[in-house]
């Protein structure tokens, strides 16, 4: 049976910080977000993501997809539309 290392239990914890800060949402979800990236970026050596493989997601589409889509969510709630439909 595999032991858990130290990296693994720092791991868990922030992806159990991300979950009660997602939950409660005492910071907006997209600074939480950015948060839990740049300290597992941080904390490199022991979790493993360095800074290139932490920044590696803003490649991909789907990235790209979600944030337009929060910019967009955000614009149709701030114009009122959302109240007259």
């Amino acid at each position: 049976m595999a032991q858990l290392t130290t990296g693994a239990l720092l791991v868990f914890l922030i992806i159990a910080i991300a979950l009660v800060l997602f939950v409660t949402e005492p910071v907006p979800i997209d600074v939480t977000a950015l948060g839990i990236m740049v300290s597992l970026m941080v904390l490199g050596p022991w979790t493993g993501v360095s800074p290139r493989d932490g920044v590696a997601g803003f490649s991909n589409p789907a990235t790209i997809t979600i944030l337009a889509m929060m910019i967009l969510s955000e614009g149709v709630r701030r114009t009122g539309l959302i109240q007259r439909l």
